[in-house]
């Protein structure tokens, strides 16, 4: 068979074992000879023998290259949270709508709620879901911490949805003193001004918005988004409702962060996405 073939002994083998006793009687001369004879009279089969070796050993090393390479996407996985989401509303630009618009609106809640504290610049404040039962409410497990201190600030982060709904209004709605008793709210406000500032967050100091998702469980205040245009200062007070509009196409991110303007402003309360006051949110408008 020609694939056994390749491990056959040349014929050359043979026939210097059956002349072993002659060469024995060679001289020093004659051996060097018959060796370079032989050297020059090797058989292709040898040099594949060779060649399939090698051949496996390279198979094998390609083997191993793309099992760690396998390893490593296990064990650091690509970042899908940036890719643009497909459309769900294909052709609808096309269908003929009343204009001007029938008034509709949804509210949005923010879907990134982080907290960064300008004393420890490099830690992760934590931030977690609550589900615990205490004397003044029950806090759902979506509920975020809204805080703004000397030294903490808020970062929220917004998606906007739904077709055709693209004039946004940010609304920061506290309550009134009979609706902070009778809900038994989870609003605390210092005894100064309170006042916030808040500011859109941008990529750099250089762009108008931020296009990529914050990274809630690495935020801190070393990393936290460049501050951009301030779009407002609230003096935060029960009854307080602030508004910002602004336009927003459809599945665009929107970020803000809420920072005091005076040393003396503190105002926290428990976000979830189901309470409108107190709470930060977008209402999103019909235009088209």
């Amino acid at each position: 068979m020609p694939f056994l073939s390749v491990f056959r002994r040349p014929k050359y083998i043979y026939d210097r074992l059956s002349n072993g006793s002659d060469d024995s009687q060679d001289s020093p001369t004659d051996d060097k000879a018959q060796n370079d004879k032989l050297s020059r009279e090797k058989s292709p089969e040898s040099s594949m023998v060779f060649y399939l070796t090698l051949f496996c050993v390279l198979c094998t090393l390609a083997n191993l290259i793309i099992l760690r390479v396998e390893e490593y996407r296990t064990l650091h996985p690509a970042d899908l949270s940036n890719l643009r989401r497909p459309t769900q509303f294909v052709g609808l630009d096309r269908v003929k709508r009343p204009f001007p618009p029938e008034d509709r609106s949804i509210v949005n809640f923010p879907f990134i709620v982080g907290l960064v504290d300008q004393s420890r610049p490099h830690s992760i404040v934590l931030n977690t879901r609550q589900d615990l039962k205490t004397d003044r409410d029950i806090r759902p497990p979506e509920a975020r911490q809204i805080q703004v201190t000397k030294l903490i600030s808020t970062v929220v982060q917004f998606r906007t949805l739904d077709w055709g709904m693209e004039s946004c209004v940010l609304t920061l709605r506290l309550p009134s003193d009979e609706s902070f008793v009778r809900s038994n709210s989870s609003l605390s406000l210092g005894n100064g001004l309170n006042d916030v500032d808040i500011y859109r967050l941008v990529s750099n100091p250089g762009s108008s918005s931020l296009d990529t998702v914050i990274s809630q469980h690495k935020l801190t205040y070393q990393n936290r988004p460049a501050l951009g245009e301030k779009v407002g200062t609230v003096t935060a007070d029960y009854g307080t409702e602030w508004t910002h509009q602004f336009p927003c196409a459809i599945d665009s991110l929107h970020a803000f962060a809420l920072v005091a303007a005076d040393d003396s402003a503190r105002i926290e309360w428990w976000q979830d996405k189901q309470t409108l006051e107190p709470a930060l949110f977008i209402s999103q408008h019909a235009t088209k």
